[in-house]
């Protein structure tokens, strides 16, 4: 009897599990999904065909990719010759391509999806390295802004780019690079995020076109390579040890906020001002219906890091690894159960001043847990069920609790 039981739960098992992520397979990048069934992706390497430029691909409703090749003659070097390194499109027409060009870069224009592609004359030409995790925004359809590092490997560089002008906005000899990023909200308003010799991430802030910055954030936790902006004032920046913070006024002060633990986030995106998505580390998709106030872990597969993600609507969304697999989900199949706590393990009282107590739901033993503060770092471990809080300042840490049933993170606050 206990052996049929058995073999019928596990026949129920899948219909009681949420949706998961769907592997829609090994991708060309750098890719951008514009909407549902459409984006586009280029490849990194040139084609068989000299001269007959990279292969674009754009998404039809069955999840599969039709391959349509362009053409594109003159300008002292073909578009077919050399890597692409950045995409970045406004909607699912008009776009802009980063790619190398005999040592420089180049930026060419699309209004057809791709189809056809002109690159940009007096202004489209720059210097600056080649690299794997180059990032350009396009911010309207003739304005383009790029960052990375100088070419003379001194620090880091920003530009404007436009049809008839290449101006540098922004310049750092102290920036080495890594994980560099830029958004602009309008042409007055925008921001640099880079990291430091020392490790420090720095967060800059313009309100004049890039004619001049002030620093807004400065986190000792290694690159922050994820911003993203709801509206003009609300906005995230998040990376490395799962630091976090969002700002409600433009960028001009900024609030540390929790995340499930101390993952390395690589990707964000919000698809409104409740509604969002964390790529990082470990495979996790971190995803919040509530503005950030909550987390919840979702993980694709261990082995990977999610380098991109893209919300599409507020139950679907995109996530691109880093070994260029893509995936998808949606989540109205089995939201509820995806947005459960794992073990519904709860801490009393929380705030607390002096401790907390761990109270496990029955059949689940806890093992052991870890307190972390929000720069990552384990300042508490043990395997009782209380902790003490008395000895740190007021805010908010992370608590990461380990049982039979595996491993839940909640937020502790000490006030």
């Amino acid at each position: 009897m206990n052996l049929r039981l058995a073999l019928l739960f596990l026949l129920l098992l899948p219909a009681l599990l949420p949706a998961q992520w769907t592997n829609l397979g090994t991708q060309s990048i750098p890719l951008q999904m514009t909407s549902d069934y459409l984006g586009i992706r280029i490849s990194h390497h040139p084609p068989a065909v000299p001269n007959t430029g990279p292969i674009w691909k754009l998404r039809n409703t069955n999840d599969d990719w039709v391959t349509e090749q362009i053409g594109y003659v003159g300008g002292g070097g073909m578009l077919g010759c050399c890597p692409v390194e950045a995409i970045s499109f406004l909607n699912d027409s008009v776009g802009f391509v980063q790619y190398l060009n005999f040592g420089l870069k180049r930026i060419a224009r699309t209004t057809d999806r791709g189809l056809t592609l002109t690159p940009l004359q007096a202004g489209g030409e720059f210097h600056l390295m080649p690299s794997n995790d180059a990032q350009m925004q396009a911010l309207d359809d003739t304005t383009v802004y790029v960052v990375g590092e100088t070419f003379s490997l001194t620090g880091t560089r920003a530009l404007r780019i436009t049809p008839t002008r290449n101006d540098t906005i922004f310049e750092d000899t102290a920036m080495i690079g890594e994980g560099t990023r830029i958004l602009f909200l309008s042409h007055q308003v925008g921001f640099v995020i880079g990291t430091d010799q020392q490790g420090i991430c720095r967060l800059y802030r313009t309100v004049n076109g890039g004619t001049n910055w002030s620093q807004r954030l400065a986190v000792n936790v290694g690159p922050m390579r994820a911003i993203d902006f709801i509206d003009d004032s609300t906005g995230y920046v998040a990376g490395a040890s799962g630091v976090c913070y969002k700002t409600t006024d433009a960028g001009f002060t900024w609030n540390s906020i929790a995340i499930n633990g101390p993952v390395d986030v690589y990707a964000m995106d919000f698809i409104n001002a409740q509604v969002g998505y964390l790529g990082a580390t470990g495979g996790i998709v971190l995803r919040t219906n509530d503005g950030g106030i909550n987390w919840f872990d979702d993980v694709i597969d261990s082995t990977i890091t999610v380098r991109y993600i893209k919300a599409i609507t507020t139950t679907m969304a995109y996530a691109l690894s880093t070994d260029s697999v893509l995936y998808k989900r949606d989540y109205v199949a089995g939201e509820n159960a995806a947005l459960q706590p794992q073990n519904d393990i709860r801490l009393y009282p929380n705030p607390s001043s002096d401790v907390v107590y761990i109270i496990m739901p029955d059949a689940s033993p806890l093992q052991r847990w870890k307190l972390y503060d929000l720069q990552g770092q384990c300042i508490s471990q043990g395997q009782e069920t209380t902790v003490h809080l008395q000895h740190f300042p007021m805010g908010i840490y992370i608590l990461e609790v380990q049982s039979n049933k595996g491993m839940q993170r909640l937020k502790v606050m000490r006030r």
